[in-house]
């Protein structure tokens, strides 16, 4: 049997039996598990006229009746109507009344103000043959005691059947939980929990992205977003689907109009992209991930760098193809991504040109460097003329990079194809290092994954030369030692 299933066996029992029912009917579960998504599914598989009315932001039971009259009568209420109304009833100077029903009872009077006055109690006889859902009870600004008095009634006197949606919890937990338990016993008779169903709900969500190249990666985006919503541990369908909406636009915005077919069509950094900017936005919208986070100091801004802090268990060690630090994006752009604010031309350049990075494109010429094999001779001593004169300037700033290029450095000299002994570049890579320290570059807590990426093995999609030298072992010792100092 499917998750819900018996929730939906007795809700048709509730809203098709034509005995009286004096009783609402109570589907509960925390914030972001699906209730909502359960319900409006459920909605579109029976033939009974549903009433989907959200509670949340209301302040007074009046709003909840012109909730009510908006789902009977969507075309008057209607601004546009309100509008025509209103200048109709200017021009030829009338009070009348308008009859729906044909009851001979006035259901709504108009005059020169335009809709002044709704008979609600001939609405209620409209919807007896409807089932009222009312949404987000815990997000009503109504006294509980107010707001359940006037379910109640309608319960109660006008015999309506009611199906309410909320997270209890979080009214159990605030100051009029003990009236809600107190009315609870009276108005609610039957209660489910909504248990959260993400494999039906994420292959909803991605069959209603609407990019249509972003639809070509539609069975990634469902594997991906189902091994994210287990990883993260929070049941949270909702943070899912807008974390899928917010890369949606993302994907639109920069990474398809801006990149290149390459780096489009590049399957490997489509899906580690698309993960990184997931689980950042899921990890940010919790609040595990600040604001400021994005725009300290260093990159590797993940890990606590002090005190006991070094020995906790981290937010992200739970996501098993993310590192303590993310590879496809510059992490104060990725910040300003998340939290809407506009990029310069100069960071969106740098977004481009990072993904290019990646793939091999644009490449740098440490890059061009590291696959010496695809050039001929001439372009190797350019290339490795051009990384000596950077690494001699100090113009590396990424500690990934200067990684990268001193054990290119180191093999290059074994192999005789630099004319420096392996002790000098070992002397010149710990200079390089107190550098990058004295100009708050280097990041001080570089911790080493167990499984998976590790920046002691590669870097940017690229092994390390001369990691089997004296010199290499060597180096990382003393970069282990400045991580803990």
């Amino acid at each position: 049997m499917f998750k819900n299933d018996h929730i939906k066996k007795y809700l048709k029992y509730y809203c098709n039996n034509k005995n009286i029912t004096p009783f609402a009917v109570l589907l509960k579960g925390k914030w972001g598990c699906g209730k909502t998504h359960f319900i409006k599914n459920y909605i579109k598989e029976q033939q009974n006229k549903f009433l989907h009315i959200s509670l949340y932001g209301l302040s007074e039971c009046s709003e909840i009746d012109e909730k009510i009259f908006e789902s009977l009568h969507p075309l008057l209420s209607n601004p546009k109507f309100k509008l025509a109304t209103k200048a109709i009833s200017g021009i030829i100077k009338f009070s009348t009344s308008i009859d729906f029903n044909g009851d001979n009872k006035n259901d709504m009077s108009v005059n020169s103000g335009g809709i002044s006055q709704l008979n609600f109690n001939e609405f209620a006889k409209k919807s007896e043959d409807k089932i009222i859902i009312f949404d987000d009870l815990e997000r009503c600004s109504i006294a509980i005691d107010k707001v359940l008095g006037y379910i109640n009634h309608l319960v109660e006197f006008q015999k309506q059947k009611i199906i309410l949606i909320m997270d209890e919890n979080k009214i159990l937990e605030s100051d009029e939980g003990k009236k809600y338990r107190e009315i609870k016993e009276k108005l609610i008779g039957k209660e489910f929990v909504i248990n959260s169903n993400p494999e039906e709900a994420i292959k909803i969500f991605t069959e209603g992205v609407d990019d249509k190249n972003l639809k070509k990666s539609s069975a990634k985006i469902k594997k991906l977003l189902l091994k994210i919503f287990y990883q993260s541990k929070y049941d949270n369908l909702r943070l899912i689907q807008q974390a899928l909406s917010h890369f949606e636009y993302f994907y639109f915005e920069y990474f398809f109009q801006s990149v290149p077919s390459k780096v489009q069509n590049n399957s490997e950094l489509f899906e580690k992209t698309f993960y990184e900017f997931v689980v950042i936005f899921i990890e940010h919208k919790k609040g595990e991930i600040k604001n400021e986070d994005f725009f300290k100091e260093y990159p590797q801004f993940f890990k606590e760098t002090s005190g006991e802090d070094r020995e906790k268990k981290h937010i992200l060690d739970k996501y098993d193809d993310i590192s303590h630090w993310i590879t496809c994006f510059d992490v104060e752009i990725l910040g300003k991504i998340l939290q809407g604010i506009s990029l310069t031309e100069s960071e969106k350049n740098n977004l481009v040109k990072k993904l290019e990075q990646l793939v091999g494109v644009n490449e740098e010429s440490w890059m061009s460097l590291w696959s010496f094999r695809e050039h001929n001779d001439e372009e190797f001593f350019q290339n490795l003329e051009e990384v000596q004169k950077k690494w001699k300037n100090k113009k590396y700033s990424d500690f990934l990079v200067v990684l990268h290029v001193f054990g290119m450095f180191l093999y290059f000299s074994e192999i005789l194809l630099l004319l420096k002994k392996k002790k000098d570049i070992l002397e010149e890579g710990k200079k390089y290092i107190e550098f990058l320290i004295k100009e708050k570059k280097f990041p001080l807590y570089l911790w080493e994954q167990t499984s998976g990426f590790s920046w002691k093995e590669s870097a940017y999609g690229l092994g390390y030369c001369g990691m089997n030298t004296d010199e290499w072992k060597k180096f990382l010792d003393f970069v282990d030692k400045k991580m803990w100092n």
